[in-house]
């Protein structure tokens, strides 16, 4: 008469206690699942929209072999350079990795409108201060000119707005100033076509093609 007592107190017991196989391991689920917010990549670039003028009617971009693009840096990345970030520079270990990182990826980022056909050649970065000259050039050697005309050239890399530490009411921004900043040469060197007027001179550098100087080419 006592063994079936015993075994009603056993599992009275065990079922206060529980088995623990159900219990879902909430410390474990949380660990497992909680990342932090993705770490925004800082650098980017800016972008030029070339087309042929609507006053030219032949075919402007016929033996182009290079294209050579020369933007000024904003105050913003003046300061970047100059004073905040110099090991950035292309002169420095630093600056000169990350360019080395970016002259691939200029031809070849996706993007939402079609890149101009290209492979970086070279990239000269000038801070002149007695000349205000504060700029960078970049050749684009071009293997097949049809695709030029009403694509976008990328060029950088500069820092984004999350990553230069402007000041109030600065962007990490370049501009087109002169009509030379934007030429396509033959494979001799001699100067084919060149900016005849843009729209929208400033670009910011970003991680898309949007804001894009707008560009109309025609012979030199």
């Amino acid at each position: 008469m006592t063994r079936p007592l015993a075994s009603a107190s056993l599992a009275l017991l065990l079922a206060a206690c529980g088995s623990g196989e159900d219990e879902p391991n909430t410390t474990d689920d949380a660990a497992s699942t909680t990342t932090g917010p993705a770490e925004e990549e800082p650098f980017g670039f800016v972008c030029a929209s070339i087309q042929r003028a609507q006053s030219v009617e032949a075919d402007l971009f016929v033996g182009t072999a290079q294209i050579r693009l020369t933007l000024k840096y904003d105050q913003c990345l003046i300061d970047y350079y100059n004073k905040r970030h110099p090991e950035h520079r292309f002169d420095a270990a630093e600056g000169a990795a990350i360019a080395d990182e970016w002259r691939e990826r200029l031809c070849s980022e996706s993007v939402d409108d079609p890149l101009v056909g290209c492979e970086v050649e070279s990239f000269a970065q000038a801070f002149d201060e007695g000349a205000s000259k504060f700029e960078m050039s970049i050749i684009y050697k071009i293997a097949d000119p049809t695709r030029i005309d009403s694509r976008v050239l990328l060029w950088g890399p500069g820092p984004v707005d999350a990553a230069a530490e402007c000041e109030a009411g600065q962007l990490p921004s370049a501009r087109m100033t002169s009509p030379t900043d934007l030429v396509g040469l033959d494979a001799g060197g001699a100067v084919l076509w060149n900016a005849q007027s843009w729209s929208t001179p400033q670009s910011v550098f970003k991680h898309d093609a949007l804001g894009c100087i707008e560009v109309d080419a025609g012979p030199a």
